[in-house]
């Protein structure tokens, strides 16, 4: 059987800039989109060398509701401590 590959769609691509300009790390983003972490190092990576810097929504900016809903959706739910609920 041979392994499947999946592009990293438009969202996620713009989950990962988002979460990244937040000052997520690697591991979380990954985490929280369901990817390997070395996807989301390499998307990151030729980010930084193809496109210009991204700079955050300023306050009267919006983000795509799109990406809105996959950060909101993927984000893990954490517990009193901050901690995320699969370390419990």
């Amino acid at each position: 059987m041979e392994p499947s590959y999946q592009h990293l769609s438009e969202q996620e691509r713009a989950a990962i800039m988002l979460q990244a300009s937040e000052g997520h790390s690697v591991r979380s983003i990954a985490r929280s989109l369901g990817r390997h972490v070395s996807t989301v190092s390499r998307e990151l990576r030729e980010a930084e060398t193809t496109a210009a810097p991204i700079a955050p929504p300023g306050p009267r900016q919006r983000i795509s509701s799109d990406v809105a809903a996959v950060c909101r959706l993927s984000a893990p739910e954490t517990n009193e401590r901050g901690r995320a609920s699969y370390f419990l």
